[in-house]
C-alpha cells in the first residue's frame, strides 16, 4: 500500500492532528510532525478522496508552507503534541550532532544536557481554558462524548479516556448504561461515538457486556439515517465487537453463530455502500467474521473493485487473508461451490499464503469440468501445487506435444481441448518454478530426451532446465550431448549448461570442465565457468585464468566475474589468485577493470578483493592510517571554500545519482540525500565517501544469502512475503528469493564501495563534498519542495501513446535533473543518447499527483510541445498554463527535438506532487 503522501519525503518523528479551537479553521484536522535532519517542522493537509471523482476509500496530503524552519543546527524537533490550552507543543531535541547508531555516540559534539520544549500559539488567537478532569464525575466526563465530534480539543477527548480508565470497571459499566438510557433515539450515534471511544484501550471487559447488549439491528437502526462517513466511523465499532465475540462466544457456538448471522445480514448490504469507506469499513468487519459466507462477499466486494480503489483492494487483500483457513476448508469440503466464481478463486487463490492455496488447487483442478489453461491455474499450481497437480499439468503436456515419448504416462484425465504453444510454456514454466523453487516434482516416472526432440523450437530450452532441475535417468547424457554440440542453437547450450549445474554429480562436473577449453567460443566457456563454479569452486578458478584471458573486452568479461563471485567462498578464492603476482600479470588490462568493478559491485565483502585487484595492476592501496588523515586533511581543504555547482556536476558525473536519490530523484540502493548536509557534520560526509563501511546507515546494511544451490547473492532487504525475501542487489530492480532455499544469511555492511572518488583530484572533490555539504540547507540546493520536476522519462517519439501516459517500458530512460529541476542542455543530449531509436523526437515525460481539484498553475522552461493526460496543452498561447485538474495522478508530457534541444528544461507545477521514483 503506498503512503497517503505523494512524493519524496525524509523519515518524520513525531505527529500530531490538530483538532484544537485554538487553531484557524483550515488548520482543522492538518497532520504537524518533524523533519529534525532539515530542522524544521512541516504540515500537511489532508484531503478525503471519498469526496473526489472518483470516489476512494483513503486520504491523500499536500504538503502546506513550513511551520517553522531555522537554520539553527541544534534546533531538532522530535515530537509535538496539542496541550490543555489548544496550543501546540513542541519538543525539541537541541544537539547538533544526530546521525542516529551509525555513528559514534561518544562523539565529543554530541550535547547531552540540553533541551527545549516550544509552546506554538496562533496569535491574537484565545487560548483554551484548562479543566482538571480527575476532579469530574464519571457522568460529566461522558458527556463530553455526546456530541458526534466528541471534546473540541484532541488533548481533552485523550485525556477524558485516560481518566476513565483509571476508575473501577463496575462502576465504568453501570455509569454509561445510566448514560445511555438518558440519550433519545436521534443521538444514538453519540451512543456508538462513546462505545466507539471506549474501544480503544480503556476498560474493555466492562464495555464487552454493554456492546453486546446492543445487537446488529439496534446498530443498523441506530445508524440508517447517518452519513456514510458516520456510518463508516460506527463499523470500527464493530470490528472490534466483532474480534471480541469469536473469543466471548468461543465455548457458546449457537450465540457465536446467531452473532455472525445477525452482522453479515447487516454487512450484506453495507459491502455495496455508495460510499467507499463505509464498503472498507465493511470488508474489514468482514475479516473478523471466520466464515465461507464472510469470504464470499469479501471476494465479491474486490471483483467488483477491480483495483479501481487502491484503498479498498488493500483492505480486500488483508480480509481474505484472515479468511484464508475458513474459506479453504470450504472449497476442499465441497460447500463453496466453484462454477461461476472464477474471478472470486483467482483473486482469492492469487493473494493468500500458497501454502493455504495448496490444499483448495488440489481440489480445482481435480475437477475435469475446469479447462485449467484459462485463468491463473496453470501459474499456481506452479507457486502451490503438490505431486499430482503437477502431474496432470505435465500429462496435458505430454498429450499435445509427445504422446509417443512417454507411453506409461496415464493422460486420459486430461479433458481440455487444445493446448496452444503460449500455455505449454507456461505449463513447462510452472514445472520448472516448482522444482527449482520447491523442490516438488511430479509423480512418476520422468523422461525429457524424447519430449526434448519432439518439442518446438521455443520450448526445448525450458525442457532442457527440466531435465536437471528433475533429475531424470536420461539427463546426463542427453544434456552432455547438447552442450556440447556446436551445432545447437546457443540459448540451448546456455540452457543445457543451466541443466547440468543443476544436475550435479561427477559426470556434469568433467563435462563443465571440458566446456571450458580453448575449443569452445567465450560465450560458452564464460557460461561453463560459473556453472562449475557453483558445483566445484576449486576445479572453476583452476579454469580462470585461462578462460578470461581469451575474454574479447571488458563487457564480456563482466558477467563471468560476477557469476564467479556469486558463488559461495569465490570472493576468497579470487583474492588468493590476485594475490599471486605471476597469475595475475596474465590477464589484460581490460579483464583487471572488469573484475574491479564486480569486486567494487559487492561493496565492504568485496573490498579486499578489490584492493588485491589494484595491487595487481599497478595501484597501491591507502592504508587504514592514510584513510583517517585523507579525511582530516579533506576537511580542512573544503573549510577553504569550494563551488558546490560545479559539486553537483562531479555528483552526476560519477554516478552518485544511480543509487542515491535526491527529492525523490535518482536511485533506491543507497540513502536518500536529500537533506545529508542539514543532519550530518562534514567529517562524517568526507568518511561515508572515502570508508562506506565504516557506519552504514540504518536499514541499507547488505546481506550475503547462501543458496541450497551453492550460489550466493548479495544485496539489501527491502520486503518480504510468506514465501519470498526481496532484496536489492544493486542500482538494478529488487529481486526475489525463495525463502525455503536460503541456507545461510551473513552480514556484509555497506554495498557502497571505497575508492569512487579515486579519479577524482582534490578540487573535484572539494567540490563535491561542498554540494553535499549544501544538501537540504536553505537556498538552491533545498529538495524539500514536491513540487518541483526532478525526474523525466525519455521514450523515442515512435512510443507517443506510451510516454503520454508514463508507462514503463524497455525504450524509456530515466533523466534527473539538477537539484533545483533544471535538465541542461549538456546533461538532457547525454540521457537522450540512451534512448533507443531517437530519431527526430523524443518526448519527456512525469508524473504528479493533485491532492485536491482545482487550478494548478504550470511554470514551463524550454517547453514548445507538450501534453496533459494525453490532450495538447496550449504552451504556444500560454507559457506558464493553469488548468483545472481533478484529484489523484496525471502525466504531462513534452516533445522535444534531439538536434534542437531547449538550454534548459524544467518545470513545477503549484500544488502538485511530482512522483519522482514512484512512477
Amino acid at each position: 500500500m503506498q503512503s497517503i503522501s505523494p512524493g519524496s519525503y525524509p523519515k518524520f518523528a513525531g505527529l500530531e492532528l490538530i483538532h484544537s479551537p485554538h487553531f484557524p479553521a483550515d488548520w482543522q484536522g492538518n497532520a504537524i510532525t518533524c523533519d529534525f535532519r532539515a530542522h524544521r517542522i512541516v504540515r500537511f493537509g489532508i484531503s478525503d478522496l471519498a469526496k473526489s471523482a472518483p470516489a476512494q476509500a483513503g486520504y491523500t496530503t499536500k504538503e502546506m508552507p513550513d511551520v517553522v524552519r531555522t537554520s539553527d543546527v541544534t534546533f531538532r524537533p522530535i515530537d509535538v503534541k496539542l496541550g490543555p490550552d489548544g496550543a501546540l507543543y513542541v519538543a525539541d531535541w537541541s544537539n547538533p550532532v544526530i546521525n542516529h547508531g551509525e555513528v559514534d555516540f561518544r562523539d565529543p559534539r554530541r550535547d547531552h544536557t540540553h533541551g527545549r520544549i516550544w509552546r506554538i500559539t496562533m496569535k491574537n488567537g484565545p487560548l483554551m481554558q484548562w479543566e482538571d478532569l480527575t476532579k469530574q464525575s464519571t457522568d460529566a466526563i461522558f458527556s463530553l462524548f455526546a456530541k458526534p465530534e466528541g471534546p473540541q480539543n484532541l488533548w481533552q477527548r485523550e485525556q477524558a479516556l485516560r481518566v476513565l480508565a483509571m476508575k473501577p470497571a463496575s462502576q465504568i459499566e453501570s455509569a454509561s448504561r445510566e448514560f445511555l438510557r438518558g440519550q433519545p433515539d436521534a443521538n444514538r450515534y453519540a451512543q456508538l461515538n462513546l462505545l466507539r471511544s471506549a474501544y480503544y484501550g480503556i476498560h474493555l471487559d466492562a464495555f464487552i457486556p454493554l456492546a453486546h447488549s446492543i445487537n446488529a439491528q439496534q446498530v443498523r437502526e441506530s445508524i440508517s439515517g447517518l452519513s456514510g462517513e458516520q456510518i463508516a466511523q460506527t463499523l470500527s465499532l464493530l470490528l472490534s465487537q466483532a474480534a471480541t465475540a469469536e473469543t466471548v462466544f468461543a465455548d457458546r457456538p449457537e450465540k457465536r453463530a446467531a452473532f455472525r448471522a445477525q452482522l453479515l445480514s447487516m454487512l450484506e448490504a453495507y459491502v455495496e455502500h455508495p460510499h467507499p469507506r463505509v464498503r472498507l469499513g465493511a470488508v474489514r468487519v468482514l475479516g473478523a467474521i471466520p466464515t465461507a459466507d464472510s469470504a464470499t462477499l469479501v471476494l465479491n466486494v474486490a471483483v467488483n473493485n477491480a483495483g479501481a480503489d487502491p484503498f479498498l483492494d488493500y483492505a480486500t487483500w488483508l480480509s481474505i487473508n484472515d479468511l484464508a483457513k475458513p474459506w479453504t476448508e470450504a472449497i476442499v469440503n465441497g460447500t463453496w461451490a466453484l462454477q461461476g466464481r472464477e474471478k472470486q478463486l483467482e483473486y482469492g487463490l492469487n493473494s493468500i499464503d500458497p501454502a493455504l492455496a495448496g490444499s483448495a488447487l488440489a481440489k480445482i483442478i481435480g475437477d475435469e469440468k475446469l479447462d485449467f489453461t484459462k485463468g491463473p491455474w496453470i501459474d499456481l499450481v506452479g507457486r502451490a501445487g503438490g505431486p499430482q497437480e503437477l502431474a496432470k499439468l505435465f500429462a496435458a503436456y505430454i498429450l499435445f506435444y509427445g504422446p509417443e515419448c512417454c507411453p506409461g504416462r496415464d493422460v486420459s484425465r486430461v479433458k481440455i481441448p487444445n493446448l496452444s504453444e503460449a500455455d505449454a510454456q507456461r505449463i513447462l514454466d510452472a514445472l520448472l518454478a516448482a522444482a527449482r523453487d520447491r523442490g516438488v516434482r511430479p509423480d512418476g516416472e520422468l523422461a525429457i530426451e524424447k519430449l526434448y526432440e519432439a518439442a518446438p523450437e521455443k520450448l526445448r530450452t525450458t525442457l532442457l532446465q527440466l531435465a536437471g532441475f528433475w533429475k531424470t535417468p536420461d539427463a546426463p547424457t542427453f544434456l552432455t550431448a547438447v552442450a556440447g554440440d556446436k551445432s545447437a542453437k546457443g540459448p540451448q547450450r546456455v540452457a543445457a549448461i543451466a541443466g547440468l549445474r543443476a544436475l550435479g554429480g561427477a559426470e556434469a562436473v568433467t563435462t563443465l570442465t571440458n566446456l571450458c577449453s580453448a575449443e569452445q567460443s567465450f560465450g560458452i566457456r564464460r557460461t561453463a565457468l560459473g556453472a562449475l563454479a557453483g558445483l566445484k569452486l576449486h576445479d572453476a578458478i583452476a579454469q580462470v585464468q585461462s578462460v578470461m584471458h581469451d575474454a574479447p573486452n571488458d563487457a564480456e568479461a563482466l558477467p563471468a566475474w560476477r557469476q564467479l563471485l556469486g558463488v559461495q567462498g569465490g570472493i576468497d578464492a579470487l583474492k588468493a589468485k590476485f594475490d599471486d603476482a605471476a597469475w595475475s600479470k596474465e590477464l589484460p588490462t581490460p579483464v583487471l577493470s572488469s573484475a574491479l568493478k564486480a569486486a567494487r559491485e559487492k561493496g565492504h565483502a568485496g573490498a579486499l578483493l578489490a584492493t588485491a585487484i589494484e595491487a595487481a595492476g599497478g595501484k597501491a592501496a591507502a592504508t587504514p592510517q592514510d584513510m583517517a588523515s585523507q579525511i582530516a586533511g579533506m576537511v580542512k581543504q573544503i573549510q577553504l571554500g569550494s563551488d558546490p555547482a560545479q559539486g553537483e556536476l562531479v555528483y552526476r558525473r560519477i554516478g552518485c545519482v544511480q543509487c542515491h536519490s535526491i527529492g525523490g530523484a535518482g536511485g533506491k540502493l543507497g540513502p536518500d540525500l536529500s537533506s545529508l548536509g542539514a543532519s550530518a557534520p562534514l567529517d562524517y560526509i568526507v568518511e561515508s565517501v572515502f570508508d562506506p563501511a565504516a557506519k552504514v546507515k540504518e536499514g541499507f546494511h547488505a546481506f550475503a544469502y547462501t543458496m541450497k544451490d551453492g550460489s550466493q547473492l548479495t544485496g539489501i532487504p527491502t520486503r518480504e512475503t510468506a514465501t519470498e525475501q526481496f532484496i536489492r542487489p544493486g542500482p538494478a530492480p529488487e529481486i526475489p528469493l525463495i525463502k525455503a532455499n536460503i541456507v545461510k544469511k551473513d552480514l556484509v555492511g555497506s554495498l557502497m564501495p571505497p575508492g569512487l572518488t579515486g579519479a577524482l583530484d582534490n578540487t573535484e572533490k572539494r567540490e563535491l563534498f561542498v554540494f553535499l555539504a549544501q544538501l537540504g540547507r536553505p537556498g538552491p540546493f533545498d529538495a524539500s519542495k514536491g513540487s518541483i520536476l526532478r525526474m523525466w522519462r525519455l521514450y523515442p517519439g515512435s512510443q507517443a501513446e506510451q510516454a503520454e501516459h508514463a508507462e514503463k517500458i524497455d525504450e524509456a530512460v530515466p533523466a534527473f535533473t539538477m537539484v533545483d529541476g533544471r535538465l541542461p542542455k549538456e546533461q538532457f543530449a547525454t540521457a537522450i543518447q540512451l534512448v533507443p531509436n531517437a530519431g527526430n523526437s523524443v518526448i519527456a515525460s512525469a508524473q504528479f499527483q493533485i491532492a485536491a481539484a482545482g487550478k494548478t498553475r504550470f511554470t514551463l522552461t524550454g517547453v514548445t510541445k507538450a501534453w496533459l493526460d494525453g490532450q495538447p496543452l496550449a504552451v504556444a498561447s500560454e507559457p506558464n498554463p493553469t488548468p483545472e485538474l481533478t484529484a489523484g495522478v496525471h502525466t504531462l508530457a513534452v516533445q522535444v527535438d534531439p538536434k534542437a534541444l531547449p538550454e534548459t528544461l524544467r518545470v513545477e507545477a503549484e500544488g502538485a506532487n511530482f512522483l519522482g521514483n514512484q512512477q
